[in-house]
């Protein structure tokens, strides 16, 4: 059965995650409004499974631009985040040029969802 689109469900954009509507324009404007607009980002985790419940909000954001401090703006991205969305579990990884290869990220390109 389809979810109504005012259910907490996504499904337009033809993404089958666990944010509404809302919640993925939110992602998308602050993300891009720090990282700029080519940053690429993915839902990953229980979120982007459908037939899971509860869980934090794994984000992995991957930009071109080389980041001068990607710890900090990790932590400027998720409070600017949990402010707009209210206060709930988000994790965010930023993959900058200079990142080195982890596990995480390869997990999450494979098993993730592009917002």
């Amino acid at each position: 059965m389809t979810p109504s689109p005012d259910q907490s469900n996504c499904y337009n954009f033809n993404l089958k995650v666990r944010l509404s509507v809302k919640e993925i324009e939110i992602v998308r404007a602050t993300v891009h409004r720090l990282l700029g607009d080519d940053a690429r980002i993915r839902i990953f985790g229980s979120r982007a499974k459908v037939d899971e419940k509860g869980g934090d909000i794994d984000l992995l954001i991957e930009t071109e631009q080389k980041l001068a401090d990607r710890v900090s703006t990790a932590c400027r991205l998720t409070s600017q985040l949990q402010m707009q969305l209210g206060d709930q579990k988000i994790d965010v990884i930023i993959v900058d040029p200079e990142t080195r290869e982890q596990p995480i990220h390869q997990i999450a390109r494979q098993t993730g969802v592009i917002l």
